[in-house]
């Protein structure tokens, strides 16, 4: 299964592997991770696998908060 992971700055060959192996648990496949660059994220990763986003970026931690400090 592929993954495609952006992040802020580029990725590690180590770091790379340790989220593909993250994505791979509860999966009986293995994950192969496209990395990909947006300094927009600010900082953390956003993976998608098929159809399942996981977004970890600061960038949509920071519109959270924001979102519930307008409430």
């Amino acid at each position: 299964m592929r993954a495609k992971v952006t992040s802020a700055v580029p990725l590690s060959p180590d770091e790379a592997k340790r989220i593909a192996e993250r994505l791979a648990q509860g999966r009986q496949t293995q994950v192969i991770v496209e990395t990909a660059v947006d300094a927009a994220l600010l900082g953390g990763v956003v993976a998608q696998v098929g159809s399942l986003v996981y977004d970890g970026s600061v960038r949509s931690q920071l519109e959270e908060l924001r979102r519930a400090m307008k409430q």
